[in-house]
């Protein structure tokens, strides 16, 4: 008999269990892409031009995105990331950015672009301390990036939300807002979307297992996809 009541506890247990993974209330999925130093790869995007009233893509660019190395950057372990327009050399603008090995949280991005003929550059330092995504503002480079890794507990419609922030600096004076992230799990991709009250508006990403960067993103005035070499 006691044998008996706990082949039932056990198998009792067991379809709670599977219950509640099936209902994403135990889902701690933990996905972030994974980099190592000298991978490679290119974005092609579009961008909306809105000159002659009536909204058209302008021709695609090409941007190349390459893992540099790994150091240290503000005490933090980093990756660096280097962008460049493959397709628009001409352009002379690049980013480098700097996310942290451990989540790949941005810790230090640099814009370089031209200016009356010279080089300058826009440096943006982040609260190492808060949940933060990654805008690209004000920069054409379409760097925007998520908060990895995508490890919070599904709802029953197999989606999560989580809260962070984005901050701005004016004359020296910080300005902190506050963003939401949803992302759900279909069919192994991830699809990610960021509000955001910038100029992109709601940004949409789908990521997937075995690539280093989203497959494509949407917005209301770029997209791209990421295309193979």
């Amino acid at each position: 008999m006691k044998n008996y009541l706990k082949r039932r506890i056990t198998i009792l247990l067991m379809t709670v269990f599977a219950l509640c993974i099936g209902s994403g209330v135990f889902a701690n999925d933990g996905f972030m892409p994974s980099w190592n130093k000298g991978d490679t790869w290119f974005i092609e995007a579009k961008y909306i031009n809105l000159k002659d009233g009536v909204p058209s893509w302008l021709p695609a660019i090409k941007w190349r995105f390459e893992v540099k190395t790994q150091k240290a950057v503000e005490g933090e372990p980093c990756w660096i990331i280097h962008i460049t327009p493959e397709s628009r050399p001409d352009m002379k603008v690049q980013a480098i950015l700097c996310l942290a090995v451990s989540d790949l949280r941005p810790v230090k991005v640099v814009d370089i672009y031209p200016l009356q003929g010279k080089a300058r550059s826009k440096v943006k330092k982040f609260n190492n301390s808060a949940l933060s995504p990654l805008f690209s503002e004000d920069s054409m480079i379409p760097y925007d990036f998520p908060m990895f890794p995508l490890n919070a507990t599904l709802d029953e419609a197999g989606s999560a939300n989580v809260g962070g922030e984005k901050t701005s600096e004016v004359d020296d004076i910080v300005f902190v807002e506050n963003v939401s992230q949803k992302w759900e799990s279909v069919q192994g991709q991830y699809q990610i979307t960021i509000q955001d009250a910038g100029a992109k508006g709601s940004i949409t990403q789908t990521w997937k297992n075995g690539a280093p960067w989203a497959v494509e993103m949407k917005s209301q005035s770029v997209v791209y996809s990421l295309v193979q070499e």
